[in-house]
């Protein structure tokens, strides 16, 4: 047996015990940086994620946003189609020559852009009085004819408080693309259709493109500024020589 003072074993039990604590604490700080270190990667991570996430959903910079109206070239073909009412109409001859007209595109199972549009459309009839069906007329063209049957249309309309002077256009399939396509307003998927507007002047051969969910009072604007004959360009440049 080995024999030892205590004070000797009372040191040897204290460096012993100073060891013991040295080691658990480098190792708990061994412990915590590693978890400091994860910490920032994983919100960086989930930050990343979230901003992929939103990158979906969020609506393009105004910076990349389409100019609210532009002065166009158009060239409307005479296609045998339907109103609300059922009746037959050949689309140049009855709602477009010789008129002032605005033109929207719409279908009846839409519950995104189409209802404010057409909200604005009820807006734009209101301002403009005992002039519509007489100095301007206001079209809604469906972009799902398959569906939009002159009954579902006029049913639609009427929750709009549509008057005389605004017409819902459906048809045969083959003719409403044709129709679409000439308007710009054909997509393959009817949900990715463009909120437009379109206000020309037959006669003049004045048309202007504009945003369909545009304030009523900028609508009635570009519509009387058509029926004055005038464009966007045109507006613009007279606004310019003052």
């Amino acid at each position: 047996m080995i024999k030892t003072s205590s004070g000797k074993l009372n040191q040897l039990i204290s460096m012993l015990s100073a060891t013991a604590i040295s080691l658990f604490f480098g190792a708990f700080s061994l412990s915590a940086g590693a978890s400091g270190a994860q910490q920032p990667a994983q919100a960086l991570e989930l930050s990343a994620n979230r901003q992929g996430e939103h990158k979906h959903y969020h609506p393009a910079p105004a910076g990349n946003a389409p100019k609210e109206e532009a002065a166009v070239k158009m060239s409307i073909p005479d296609l045998p189609l339907l109103n609300q009412d059922g009746k037959q109409i050949h689309f140049y001859r009855d709602l477009i020559k010789g008129k002032v007209v605005a033109i929207n595109f719409i279908f009846t199972t839409c519950t995104t852009i189409c209802p404010p549009m057409a909200a604005t459309f009820s807006r734009v009839q209101n301002q403009m009085g005992d002039r519509l069906g007489k100095d301007i007329y206001l079209i809604s063209i469906s972009v799902d004819p398959a569906v939009d049957t002159p009954e579902r249309l006029k049913a639609w309309g009427a929750k709009f408080d549509a008057k005389p002077g605004w017409t819902f256009v459906t048809g045969a399939k083959p003719e409403m693309d044709q129709l679409l396509k000439a308007l710009s307003g054909y997509s393959a998927r009817k949900e990715d259709h463009s909120p437009t507007v379109l206000i020309g002047n037959d006669t003049k051969g004045v048309w202007t493109r504009a945003y369909g969910l545009a304030k009523p009072a900028l609508l009635v604007q570009l519509i009387e500024a058509a029926m004055n004959g005038h464009d966007v360009e045109s507006l613009e440049k007279e606004a310019n020589s003052k």
